[in-house]
């Protein structure tokens, strides 16, 4: 293992569980809601591939993709309330 958390040769390290279990809730309200990510991160203002990323946990969602999910996604609250939870 390298000094930063990932694996020597320059991958990323594992995702933290709570950046995991984000990417689900945002993958499980999307489905819900019918949209492909390309879909939805047409209406995010994000590419299919940051939705992805999100969604498998890799990368951590700023402001801007927490607000744009909740409006596209009902407005549920639930990912403005755990956002402020996540962590590498």
């Amino acid at each position: 293992m390298a000094e930063d958390g990932g694996v020597a040769g320059g991958t990323e390290p594992e995702p933290s569980d709570s950046l995991r279990t984000f990417g689900a809730v945002v993958q499980g309200l999307r489905e819900h809601a019918g949209l492909s990510r390309e879909e939805f991160g047409s209406l995010v203002r994000f590419s299919k591939h940051t939705v992805a990323s999100v969604e498998q946990g890799r990368r951590m969602p700023d402001v801007d993709f927490v607000e744009a999910a909740e409006e596209a996604l009902g407005n549920t609250g639930a990912l403005r309330r755990a956002a402020p939870f996540l962590s590498r």
